[in-house]
Parts: structure tokens; sequence; C-alpha cells
């Protein structure tokens, strides 16, 4: 799955792949068409079935084309610090913001 981005990343490109997966399978997120050595964070958050909201977030530096793969990239800060793709699954945790359901 590809998603383009609206400004101020209007030329960046976010791929998610695959674009299902089983919560055991791994997944892999890049970002394309960032200014080389620029930095950006990537923020992950979904519900649980209490409508409790889960986060978490990365801070990455885009590489000398542009790029960000967090399969080869280490992120600079966030909630995880390990070379890990599927990082900003694991490393969700509860906020304060709750959903009704």
């Amino acid at each position: 799955m590809s998603h383009q981005s609206e400004s101020p990343l209007s030329s960046s490109v976010f791929v998610l792949e695959p674009k299902t997966a089983l919560i055991d399978e791994p997944v892999n997120i890049q970002l394309c068409g960032l200014i080389p050595d620029q930095k950006i964070r990537i923020r992950a958050t979904t519900y649980d079935d209490r409508g409790q909201m889960w986060a978490s977030w990365a801070l990455f530096r885009a590489d000398h084309t542009g790029s960000v793969d967090m399969r080869s990239q280490l992120p600079e800060d966030g909630t995880y610090g390990a070379l890990d793709a599927m990082g900003l699954f694991w490393s969700m945790y509860p906020t304060i913001e709750r959903q009704e359901v």
C-alpha cells in the first residue's frame, strides 16, 4: 500500500509492505521522497476493544537518497531504540485519550 501524503511532505510516499498482515507477520514501513538528512517523526496509534488508545513514535533521519527504511535504519529517538521494522507496534503504550466503543 502506498499513500501520497499531504503538505509539508507533499512529494513523499509512505509505503507499507505487505498491504495486509496477521498480527505475527512482519510489516515494513518506508518513506521515500524526503529531503536528504531530513528528520521525520513517525507516529502509530490504535484503539483496543475497550476504547483505550495506544501510541508509539520514532524519530528518523532520511538517508542521502531522501528515504527512511525501518528495516535498516535505527530511530534517533522514540518509544524504541532497536533496529526493528516492527518497533512501532511492540513499543506502543496506553495513553490518556479514550474512544467511545
